[in-house]
C-alpha cells in the first residue's frame, strides 16, 4: 500500500494537472458541464468524496484528517474525488464543476 504522504503528494500533482488542463481547455469545458450531476451526485462534504468506492474507510479517515490539518495550518485546500467515469467530459470541466458545487 502506498504511504499516506506519498499518496497526498500524488493527489496534489493530479490537482495541479487538472488545473493546467483547465487553463488549456476552458472554452471546450464550458460547453460540456451541463450534465455533470450524473457523475457527481450532491453537494460534497469533507475533503474526500469517493463516489467510485475506491477508498477504504481507514484510508478515507486518514486522508480527511491529514487534509484537515493542512487546511488548519496553511489555509490551503485539496479535494480528493473518485468517479467511476466522466464519460466524454473534459477532466477540467468535471473538476471545475465539482469545485463550484
Amino acid at each position: 500500500m502506498i504511504r499516506l504522504g506519498a499518496w497526498i503528494l500524488c493527489i496534489a500533482r493530479m490537482v495541479l494537472t487538472v488545473m493546467v488542463l483547465h487553463t488549456c481547455v476552458a472554452a471546450t469545458a464550458a460547453a460540456q458541464v451541463s450534465d455533470i450531476g450524473r457523475f457527481f451526485p450532491g453537494r460534497p462534504t469533507g475533503f474526500v468524496r469517493d463516489v467510485a468506492g475506491l477508498i477504504d474507510s481507514v484510508t478515507h479517515a486518514q486522508v480527511e484528517a491529514r487534509l484537515s490539518r493542512l487546511r488548519a495550518r496553511t489555509g490551503g485546500e485539496i479535494a480528493v474525488v473518485t468517479l467511476a467515469t466522466i464519460g466524454d467530459q473534459a477532466p477540467a470541466a468535471v473538476a471545475t464543476q465539482i469545485g463550484r458545487t
